[in-house]
């Protein structure tokens, strides 16, 4: 059953928690999938964020919510889609500025489906990954996907938030395939998070984690971020992620170094239009090759549109259920 606000997702999960001290991401390295499908293999593979908002919420955006949890339990509404959370009801789901954020289930799926997370961008919400949400749960996945603050917590902070959210699920479905499909900023915050977990020993459970259009490389403009007095974080949104973009940024180098176990396969998807992620900077190069993910380009995509070129791909590339 999906659950209501204030309720923590998945049995066993953690449920929202007071405040985390940010810990520096871990070095951690999977390998290429191969034998994904004629769709994948025929895409160029190489070696080697900005979203929208949607203004605030209080009670109308908690009210809103629970109605919309409620309407996804009666029966036959929950098969039809997954969930659809907008920045306003994620807003109410984390309840604030620079809080812990949290997994929240958005679809149940089959016996044996799987399970996805969904991790959206910078100045976005889980609503611009809905398209990956609901084809998960189309192909039978249980689905859930991460709410967190983008714009007044930094991408260490998020990161830790995903780890401890990951490492509750994996404690309760040891050994089972977790499948990440992270957009944009989510895509290093994903990273950082199972850094994190390996870093703990708690990387137990086998992954697929997918970063479509992630900013592997940083950006030289967050550099300034990190000369700013730390107050401003609250408020000025994009500062506080914005300086663990920069190229220079202890969060990027990090990034560049870090390194996952053999049952963690990472694989990246770009589109070759995108005029934010720049895949062929020395830095976005080093964080492939040190995941040592293959690069799958698709050649019209942009930035935004590569979700959509990458939720076209055919069931069998996306690696949802266990065959190992």
């Amino acid at each position: 059953m999906l659950r209501p606000l204030g309720s923590s997702i998945a049995s066993g999960v953690s449920a929202p928690r007071s405040a985390p001290a940010p810990r520096a991401p871990a070095a951690s390295s999977p390998q290429s999938e191969a034998g994904d499908s004629a769709q994948l293999s025929s895409l160029s593979m190489a070696p080697a964020s900005t979203e929208r908002r949607v203004p605030g919420a209080g009670r109308k955006a908690g009210l809103a919510l629970a109605l919309t949890l409620a309407a996804a339990m009666l029966p036959g509404l929950a098969s039809a889609a997954t969930t659809a959370v907008d920045e306003a009801t994620e807003n109410a789901l984390i309840g604030g500025r620079n809080v812990p954020g949290r997994l929240v289930e958005i679809g149940q799926g089959a016996p044996r489906g799987g399970t996805v997370v969904t991790v959206h961008g910078i100045n976005g919400s889980p609503l611009d990954v809905q398209k990956l949400s609901d084809r998960a749960h189309e192909r039978g996945a249980h689905v859930f996907t991460f709410a967190y603050d983008d714009r007044h917590r930094s991408q260490s902070a998020n990161a830790e938030d995903l780890a401890d959210e990951l490492g509750g699920w994996m404690r309760q479905h040891p050994g089972q395939l977790i499948t990440i499909q992270a957009h944009s900023m989510g895509g290093r915050i994903s990273v950082a998070a199972l850094s994190e977990l390996q870093a703990r020993g708690q990387l137990t459970s086998p992954v697929q984690l997918d970063l479509v259009a992630p900013p592997l490389g940083g950006f030289a403009s967050g550099n300034w971020a990190g000369l700013a007095p730390g107050f401003l974080g609250s408020v000025i949104g994009g500062l506080r992620p914005g300086e663990d973009m920069g190229t220079r940024s202890s969060f990027q180098k990090a990034l560049e170094t870090t390194t996952l176990p053999s049952h963690v396969q990472t694989r990246i998807f770009v589109g070759d239009q995108d005029e934010i992620v720049d895949s062929t900077m020395p830095g976005f190069t080093r964080t492939a090759e040190s995941l040592r993910a293959p690069v799958v380009h698709f050649p019209h995509a942009t930035h935004d549109s590569a979700i959509d070129d990458y939720a076209a791909l055919p069931p069998q590339a996306w690696n949802l259920s266990d065959r190992r």
